[in-house]
């Protein structure tokens, strides 16, 4: 990470890693599905990232040996085909896979609390842009299914560390 301060307000930058994971599954009990169609379709996925966030903040109490700073700015994910897997269930008979955007943008709100070298971070990113770049069939079955999921994530993240 790089910072640049002034007595009140900061600018950083740095880069990170990030792994997701997520599996859910679609409520169907009230939707009329075709006989061939099982109940409760869900989804696992998980990717791996390049995180760049760009924050900028503002100093609450900056007295030594002690600072509380809010900040806020956006983060952006890059992703590989490489790193993202994706498994549906009780899709059948079809064969779904998908791809994933290649940048996925977010915004962070968080705040920071430093005693002396010890500091804690607490961090809130929601994602602005679609996780998904398309759900695709290849069972060669038609007509093919018309599936779109529209998601975006909300992180909660927790970081101590010690300044040296």
């Amino acid at each position: 990470q790089c910072r640049l301060n002034s007595r009140r307000l900061f600018l950083q930058s740095g880069l990170g890693l990030g792994f997701n994971r997520s599996t859910f599954t679609l409520n169907t009990d009230d939707m009329e599905l075709s006989d061939d169609m099982l109940q409760n379709p869900g989804m696992t996925y998980q990717f791996k990232s390049l995180m760049l966030p760009i924050q900028a903040g503002c100093h609450i109490i900056n007295q030594a040996p002690y600072c509380l700073s809010l900040f806020t700015g956006p983060r952006l994910r890059f992703l590989s085909d490489r790193h993202y897997e994706t498994s549906f269930s009780n899709f059948a008979p079809y064969n779904l896979s998908e791809s994933p955007v290649n940048v996925i943008i977010g915004w962070t709100f968080g705040m920071s609390v430093q005693i002396s070298r010890t500091f804690l971070d607490f961090e809130y990113e929601a994602g602005i842009g679609n996780i998904s770049d398309g759900i695709h069939d290849s069972s060669g079955i038609s007509p093919s299914p018309d599936i779109s999921l529209g998601r975006r994530f909300g992180v909660i993240s927790f970081s101590y560390g010690i300044m040296f």
